[in-house]
């Protein structure tokens, strides 16, 4: 009985090493195994970093920009193209002087306009060439602006021409006459100091002081006193400035 209790014990002495060795090598293996699972996982990580575009910010190089570059910018070729901004000077027109005896296409432009203006008759056959009638034209076109009686035109008086209002047709104003026209002379010479009603209103009648101050202003501006005003006369006043009374002595 006690050799089998002893054999019972040694057997079991006999074991517990053997199992102890078992369990250190199982204990190493799982260890190693770990660790090697451990280190595919970093080398995957590492791969992952190095290969699908995780580089470090810091060492990465900048990616270059499709759309636009340093100092230049990429045309866009659906883009519509703006026009030059750049205003051209406005042409100006060239100087002319025309006169009796002159040929140009100029004139028969001219002449069309003396005809609209009612200084050449309806009738008139264009030309190109300034003849006497075209120069009567422009003379008596002068004469009712008040302008020098040159019968010359220049782009001045050309332009003054397209802009002027149709010519009247002829009248004649004096002492006793009745129209709407005198109360038109009362108020320009009211207007230019040639006439003073004395606070009373213009009237259509021809009197004693419109003549008189028809022929004041005749005097003060060197034209033959008459009295008498017609188209010419009358445009006249419209284009003069005010009267200044002579300073007393």
């Amino acid at each position: 009985m006690f050799e089998d209790e002893y054999e019972q014990n040694s057997s079991e002495k006999e074991k517990r090493p053997v199992s102890n060795k078992d369990a250190i090598t199982q204990s190493s293996a799982v260890k190693a195994a770990i660790f090697v699972f451990g280190l595919m996982v970093c080398v995957i990580i590492v791969y992952v970093l190095i290969f699908a575009g995780g580089e470090n910010p810091g060492n990465a190089s900048p990616t270059p920009n499709n759309t636009a570059t340093s100092g230049s910018v990429t045309p866009d070729p659906n883009a519509t193209e703006t026009p030059d901004q750049t205003l051209e000077p406005t042409p100006t027109e060239t100087p002319f002087s025309y006169q009796r005896g002159d040929e140009n296409e100029k004139i028969r432009e001219l002449q069309q306009l003396l005809i609209d203006k009612k200084y050449l008759a309806a009738d008139t056959e264009l030309s190109n060439t300034f003849g006497p009638k075209t120069e009567e034209a422009v003379k008596l076109f002068q004469s009712d602006n008040g302008l020098e009686q040159t019968g010359i035109v220049d782009n001045n008086l050309f332009n003054m021409l397209k802009n002027a209002p149709e010519r009247e047709e002829a009248f004649t104003l004096q002492r006793g006459t009745t129209s709407d026209k005198v109360k038109e002379l009362q108020d320009l010479l009211i207007e230019k100091k040639y006439l003073d009603l004395g606070g009373e209103p213009s009237t259509t009648y021809f009197g004693a002081q419109t003549e008189a101050a028809v022929k004041l202003f005749q005097q003060t501006n060197g034209i033959t006193v008459t009295g008498i005003v017609n188209n010419t006369l009358f445009n006249i006043i419209k284009n003069a400035p005010e009267y200044s009374p002579p300073a007393a002595t």
